[in-house]
């Protein structure tokens, strides 16, 4: 019986010795794997829709808009070189739709009421679920820069679409958009040939 107890302490001697050693290997390759999808590199967008700004109209609207400010900024930033950098961006994201849940919750409305329509909200929600794609595409396990590119192009690109639909709120119609996209086009081209 004394043999007996030696050999089963020794058994869970052994167990207790080989579960520690695995977690060390799972703990050493995970760090490994994160510095490695660091360094993948993400290309700029070839997919994206010409950049619309605000009229006057629609800034007024939106200046008291924090909601909106916020979601600008996150936006512009966006363009990342690296994966590690677009994660950390992203995370930016999922904080800002936080607080806007937890003002919704609280029957706080984020949208001021002059721009609170259907078609704003929709823009909202296809900006929001443009962000959750995008997540998603970075999260995976072996993620694709090329796809991730696009799915910043489309995220910028749902950005515009809620600015054009502001612009379209305050009765700015798409004549006078694509003047004003014209008339700033040929300004960046006189500035650009006169620093040449």
């Amino acid at each position: 019986m004394n043999n007996l107890a030696r050999i089963i302490l020794l058994l869970m001697i052994c167990c207790t010795f080989a579960c520690n050693d695995k977690k060390t290997v799972f703990t050493q390759n995970s760090e490994v794997y994160v510095n490695v999808i660091d360094t993948l590199h993400i290309a700029n967008p070839i997919n994206l829709k010409p950049s619309i700004k605000l009229t006057p109209q629609a800034k007024k609207a939106v200046e008291e808009w924090t909601f909106y400010i916020n979601l600008s900024k996150k936006i512009d930033s966006i363009p990342s070189k690296t994966l590690g950098h677009l994660k950390n961006k992203l995370e930016k994201f999922t904080a800002l739709y936080q607080v806007a849940e937890e003002a919704n919750e609280a029957d706080i409305s984020n949208t001021p009421p002059e721009v609170k329509t259907n078609a704003i909200d929709a823009r909202l929600l296809a900006i929001e679920t443009q962000v959750h794609i995008l997540q998603n595409q970075v999260n995976m396990n072996s993620p694709d820069a090329t796809k991730i590119s696009n799915h910043i192009g489309e995220l910028q690109n749902a950005y515009q679409d809620l600015n054009l639909q502001l612009n379209e709120l305050f009765n700015t119609s798409l004549k006078d958009l694509l003047k004003e996209i014209q008339e700033e086009n040929k300004l960046e081209n006189v500035t650009s040939d006169e620093n040449e």
